[in-house]
């Protein structure tokens, strides 16, 4: 997996890790549950930073990249499975009763832009401290508004999240 791979796998579980719905054994903050665990993990943490930094200095990709990524989802049904999206192909199933494929299907503002949402993800994952091979540092992506939007160090997923992929 690439930083950026990293980072995105982490902001597409964003929304879960920020639930705190107290209704069951292992929900919210204050009970101390796995939410808690994983808010306090580096990787969580920095990424916090980082969009806390893109709202200051980006605010349009910030509310572009977290309309995106709060957005709901719904059951999106197609004849062929040709016409499933290529992300989705591997998780479309058949519905024989339908006669149909069916696969997960993000819900999106009509507004939101994802060049602007792109963008500021390659903003966070930009890694200032690689070189190329001549030891000169890597370029920042067009239109960074600050350094301090990066992700600082090592992006690591938590083996919670990784579970909670699959």
């Amino acid at each position: 997996m690439t930083r950026r791979e990293r980072i995105e796998h982490i902001l597409e579980l964003w929304p879960h890790l920020h639930y705190t719905d107290n209704s069951g054994p292992n929900s919210g903050i204050e009970g101390g549950g796995p939410q808690l665990r994983l808010l306090s993990h580096p990787s969580v943490k920095e990424l916090n930073r980082c969009l806390k930094a893109l709202s200051t200095y980006a605010p349009t990709e910030h509310a572009h990249l977290k309309a995106f990524y709060t957005a709901e989802w719904r059951i999106a049904r197609v004849a062929k499975k040709s016409d499933v999206p290529d992300a989705q192909q591997a998780r479309a199933f058949h519905d024989s009763k339908r006669k149909q494929y069916a696969y997960r299907a993000r819900v999106l503002p009509p507004w939101v832009n994802p060049l602007l949402k792109d963008r500021a993800i390659s903003w966070i994952a930009w890694d200032g401290l690689k070189h190329d091979a001549d030891g000169k540092p890597a370029p920042k992506p067009d239109g960074m508004p600050s350094v301090q939007v990066a992700f600082r160090g090592d992006v690591f997923i938590p083996d919670e999240l990784l579970e909670a992929a699959a």
